[in-house]
Parts: structure tokens; sequence; C-alpha cells
């Protein structure tokens, strides 16, 4: 198996946060619909995305293409406006050609507009 760097970094960091139990955040899973944005070879890319988890951080998504792992790109979320820069982390192509993503934004601003240390919120998530 060969696996590029930062792959193998975030693959490693994974297992890290998975063995010691502990992550940054609460995972919140909800479908939320964005656009997504960023140049490949110098051609303007745009596709729909779908979310899965949300999470203070970032968020896992399924969209139809993929920029490479740590590749910057621009997150559109039309219900509301909002607009954020993010890394690709990971990405993991499924038997039906759609990739699933996880994304780490570069700044920690709320994007999704959710209290993540409420105490109701935890009640009604998934912590992953």
């Amino acid at each position: 198996m060969n696996l590029e760097s930062a792959t193998l970094d975030a693959l490693r960091q994974s297992i890290q946060t998975e063995q010691s139990g502990q992550r940054r955040s609460i995972r919140i899973p909800e479908r939320l619909y964005l656009y997504l944005q960023w140049e490949q070879d110098g051609t303007p890319m745009q596709r729909k995305a779908e979310t899965v988890l949300l999470s203070w951080h970032g968020c896992l998504l399924l969209t139809d293409a993929a920029p490479g792992s740590n590749a910057l790109l621009t997150i559109h979320w039309p219900d509301t406006g909002a607009v954020t820069s993010a890394r690709v982390v990971s990405k993991e192509e499924d038997t039906d050609g759609m990739f699933k993503m996880a994304l780490a934004f570069i700044d920690d601003a709320n994007f999704w507009e959710i209290d993540f240390a409420a105490e109701g919120t935890k009640l009604h998530c998934l912590i992953y």
C-alpha cells in the first residue's frame, strides 16, 4: 500500500485520537447542502455536497468529485449565505464514485452557528 504522506499523517492522528478517546469537539449528524469550490490543475471546480457530520472544527461530507488530500477549498452554505475556507483532511471514494471527505476549517469560527457546548446538544448528537 502506497499512501501519500498527508494521508498517512491524517490516519496516524485519527488512530491516536480514537485510542485516547478524546476529540476536539462533538460530532452532530446533520444533512446540509453546500457548494464546494477549488482549483484543480488551474481549472476552477465547483461541486454540490451534502454533510453527514458537523463539528466545531469542520465536517464529514459526501460529494461526486474531490480535490487531493490537504487541498484548500471554499465552502458556500446557500441557506445562510455563509462562506469559509477549509482543508481536506481525508477522502475516500466508494464503489458508486462518491467521495466521503473530512474537512477542517482554516478558521475555528462557528461556521455552523451551533452551540456545541450546550447541554441539550449532547443529548441529540453522536459522539463520533
